[in-house]
C-alpha cells in the first residue's frame, strides 16, 4: 500500500466518524476547514502519520493581517516529521505531503481561497521553527495542476507558475535528492 493511498484511507476514516451522528439528519457540509490548530491537527494528523510527520501548528487565517480567523480564507499547516531525518528525506517527503493535501483541501472546503503547507525540523522548541520547506497556492493557481503526477522536479516548476510559490532553505536545496530534481 502507498502511502499516498494510506494517508487517503486514514482521512476517509476519520471523515466517516466525523459525519456519524446517530442522526437522520444531514448536515449542511463546511465551507471552510475548522480554525483551530487542535481541530486541524485531529483531522489531518492521521494523514500525515503514514509520512511519519504531524502536525506542529496550523490555523485558519485571514491572509492580510496572519491572524486567526474562523472566517479567514487561507489554511497554514505546519508539519514536522516524529523522527529526526535527514535533508534528503524531507525533499523526498515534501511531495507526499503536497499530494495528500492537494487538490483535497480546495476540493472539501469551498469557501477555502488559499492554502500552504510547511515543513519544519524535527524536534524544534522554537514557538515558530523556520519553514524548510513550503507551497503557499491560491485554488485558482491549484485547480490547474495533475497533482497525482507530480514528481519533485515538476513541483519545484510551479514555482514559475502566478499563484503557487515553492520554497526551500538552502539545506534543502543543497541536498542531493533536491539538487537533482532542479536540475542543479
Amino acid at each position: 500500500m502507498t502511502r499516498r493511498l494510506a494517508a487517503a484511507m486514514a482521512f476517509v476514516a476519520v471523515a466517516a466518524s466525523s459525519c456519524s451522528g446517530g442522526t437522520t439528519e444531514t448536515a449542511e457540509p463546511e465551507l471552510l476547514p475548522p480554525h483551530e490548530r487542535d481541530d486541524l491537527a485531529a483531522l489531518f494528523d492521521p494523514m500525515v502519520a503514514p509520512f511519519g510527520y504531524a502536525v506542529t501548528r496550523a490555523s485558519l487565517i485571514e491572509r492580510s493581517t496572519y491572524s486567526v480567523d474562523p472566517d479567514g480564507g487561507h489554511l497554514a499547516l505546519y508539519l514536522a516529521p516524529t523522527t529526526d531525518i535527514s535533508t534528503d528525506q524531507f525533499a523526498e517527503d515534501f511531495v507526499g505531503l503536497v499530494q495528500v493535501f492537494l487538490p483535497l483541501v480546495f476540493e472539501r472546503w469551498p469557501n477555502l481561497i488559499s492554502f500552504d503547507v510547511c515543513q519544519e525540523p524535527f524536534g524544534s522548541t522554537d514557538e515558530t521553527p523556520p519553514s524548510l520547506t513550503v507551497i503557499d497556492l491560491t485554488r485558482d493557481a491549484a485547480a490547474g495542476v495533475g497533482w497525482e503526477e507530480l514528481d519533485l522536479a515538476g513541483i519545484i516548476a510551479l514555482n514559475e507558475r502566478p499563484g503557487i510559490s515553492v520554497f526551500a532553505r538552502t539545506s534543502i536545496r543543497d541536498s542531493a535528492t533536491w539538487r537533482e530534481a532542479a536540475g542543479a
